[in-house]
């Protein structure tokens, strides 16, 4: 894939919009997924299909954010997926 079509939350049209791109949580293209980094959580992840949480693994403070996550997670039954990349940057499933 070379090019996602997306758009800002602030720009033109952000309903129309397959990918938004935003600083904050909000539903103006009504998406399906959420992705979120830097230890941004929704405010609901059960109104998406799927919630994706990126982390820096190597980072004591966000490794330690992402493992209550995946508690708070497990409790509401989520169906829970871990991905790590390995020494040659290739992503494999660990959980």
């Amino acid at each position: 894939l070379a090019f996602l079509p997306h758009g800002m939350a602030d720009g033109d049209q952000p309903e129309e919009q397959p990918v938004l791109i935003s600083l904050e949580e909000g539903d103006k293209n009504k998406p399906d997924i959420l992705l979120a980094i830097e230890g941004k959580t929704p405010a609901d992840a059960k109104k998406y299909s799927r919630v994706m949480h990126m982390f820096d693994g190597n980072n004591a403070e966000e490794l330690a954010a992402a493992r209550a996550l995946w508690k708070q997670y497990q409790s509401l039954g989520f169906t829970l997926n871990y991905w790590k990349q390995d020494a040659k940057g290739a992503w494999q499933a660990e959980a």
